[in-house]
């Protein structure tokens, strides 16, 4: 596993110096802080960030709109009109010799993306790769189509040195995942990867990411919301069942770790709970979230009655099992019914 990680780092910087050397190659004739003259040169659209906007406004109020092909967005932020810091999404998995795109060599809907970010050092553009590192055993990256660039901002500085957040879109997940980089010297390195294996951020369907204010120097707390996924109960990623789930993320050391999460309280959650309640074996909790002689269907209820029907009618709530929120119901039928499927048929409740 060792050498598999220092294969895969190997890789990585071979790549981005690479990403490096091209970038710098199709810029080299732009002498000047000219970020128009930038976006011209890499044949891109220019787009400014607002740098009045509130830092607590979501970065992404469209998420099933990811960036175009060819963008370059000047951030905003923290230096008041002088800003020279831009950060390039290019189709294609990196770019090649003679002002292509790998894009065009690559078979349709299999290319990825270039990420970079470019800053004025007072001399000339400096250019570092957004690429993360690859994840996997080793080898090169397979070109990811599905994860697209949405916009990037800058939501700390102290100083000189700032910190940036780079939103990306997953299709057809519809979730967000957030970048963090450090700023520093005119040059942007990763310090937290929201896709990571030791990552503890969760993704969420359809979901934003919002950041609060914070004193400045300071990292704010991250937000995300959106639909959420508990695992036990499946909902589609398209229907109108499910809950709406709010996790408020706080920054330290060199991540993002979960400090709070709400749920929407309607009755989808309640049945999730009570999923939950009888997988870990919590009868009670599970008891409270009935109402016990309508459940039991008997006039004289009680826990212990409640535990012997459970495990000798519905032992299937105490396994492993994962249930699935039926589609739409017929008119007069139960609005949140689920199912099982189990030894090819499906067990409705």
């Amino acid at each position: 596993m060792r050498r598999a990680r220092a294969d895969d780092s190997a890789f990585a910087q071979a790549e981005g110096e690479e990403t490096t050397r091209l970038l710098e190659q199709k810029i080299a004739s732009v002498t000047t802080p000219d970020v128009e003259g930038l976006a011209r040169a890499l044949g891109v659209q220019l787009v400014t960030e607002d740098e009045e906007s509130d830092l607590s406004e979501s970065l992404a109020p469209q998420a099933s709109q990811p960036a175009q092909a060819g963008q370059l967005r000047r951030l905003g932020g923290f230096k008041d009109g002088r800003n020279t810091e831009c950060v390039l999404f290019l189709a294609g998995q990196r770019i090649a010799e003679g002002g292509e795109s790998a894009a065009q060599s690559m078979p349709e809907g299999k290319a990825g993306w270039t990420r970079a970010f470019l800053a004025w050092d007072g001399e000339r553009w400096r250019v570092s790769p957004l690429d993360p590192p690859p994840s996997g055993q080793g080898g090169p990256r397979s070109p990811n189509s599905e994860i697209a660039p949405l916009g990037a901002r800058i939501i700390s500085a102290s100083g000189e040195d700032q910190i940036m957040v780079l939103l990306l879109y997953a299709a057809p997940a519809r979730a967000l995942y957030p970048m963090v980089y450090e700023i520093k010297g005119h040059a942007a390195s990763l310090v937290w990867d929201s896709m990571s294996e030791d990552s503890r951020y969760q993704a969420l369907t359809g979901g934003r990411i919002e950041f609060e204010e914070a004193k400045r120097g300071a990292v704010p707390a991250m937000v995300a919301s959106g639909k959420a996924d508990p695992g036990l109960l499946v909902f589609g990623r398209d229907g109108a069942r499910g809950f709406q789930a709010r996790t408020t993320y706080r920054w330290i050391g060199n991540q993002y770790v979960p400090a709070t999460t709400e749920y929407e309280a309607n009755e989808d959650f309640r049945l999730y709970e009570f999923i939950s309640a009888l997988h870990l074996h919590n009868y009670k909790a599970a008891y409270a979230l009935v109402d016990p002689a309508k459940f039991l269907r008997t006039d004289k209820p009680s826990l212990d009655v409640f535990r012997d029907t459970v495990q000798k009618s519905w032992s299937e709530f105490l396994d492993d099992r994962i249930f699935a929120a039926s589609g739409p119901a017929a008119r007069g039928a139960n609005d949140h019914a689920f199912e099982l499927d189990e030894d090819d048929k499906k067990v409705k409740y």
